[in-house]
């Protein structure tokens, strides 16, 4: 599957899948970069069920921006114009605009593309460029800002641990943002 007909097929899918009433997670990990918060590592869950437990905070760790968005019920219209966002690689939050490093075209990849699979659930991945980790002393720096936050983690790779998410310095994935549709019948519980 092309890069362009990846994030189409996802688009169309997404448009048929998704119904009022659904529920959203955002989770995320990002940068302050000059006036601009950068993507490290992004996913937004879909579900038509609301979350079990509200687990929406936000802190800002240093120059990182680590949290989670939990809503219920949400509209199809809001839902989907969220998706289109996310797939030209920008995230709004109540507390700013998250971006994916915009240096090249993003590249899509999506698991329905899966042909072995009996059943494939909503997906799609938007990665952005590669960016070089967080120096040692700046991710010691964000590591003691965790432990004195609120809720309190024990450094990045705990938050990130905790929010299913990929940590600067930690891996060398490139930034991304991934969608997925979480639903008990999606296997994703």
């Amino acid at each position: 599957m092309s890069n362009e007909s990846a994030l189409t097929a996802f688009l169309g899918a997404a448009d048929a899948w998704i119904c009022d009433g659904y529920a959203v997670d955002v989770r995320y990990v990002a940068e302050q970069v000059g006036q601009e918060r950068r993507i490290w590592s992004t996913f937004i869950g879909l579900n038509p069920l609301r979350a079990e437990a509200d687990l929406n905070f936000h802190t800002e760790a240093s120059d990182l921006w680590i949290g989670q968005i939990q809503r219920y019920p949400e509209k199809k219209k809001s839902l989907l114009e969220l998706l289109a966002k996310a797939a030209t690689g920008s995230i709004a939050l109540p507390s700013g605009v998250l971006t994916l490093p915009p240096e090249q075209p993003f590249h899509f990849y999506s698991e329905m593309s899966h042909r072995d699979r009996w059943f494939a659930n909503l997906h799609l991945r938007v990665v952005g460029s590669p960016r070089p980790p967080p120096a040692g002393l700046d991710l010691a720096g964000i590591d003691n800002a965790l432990r004195a936050s609120s809720p309190p983690f024990d450094g990045l790779s705990d938050a990130c641990v905790w929010l299913g998410l990929d940590a600067p310095g930690t891996t060398t994935n490139t930034p991304a943002i991934d969608i997925r549709d979480v639903s008990p019948e999606a296997g994703q519980f």
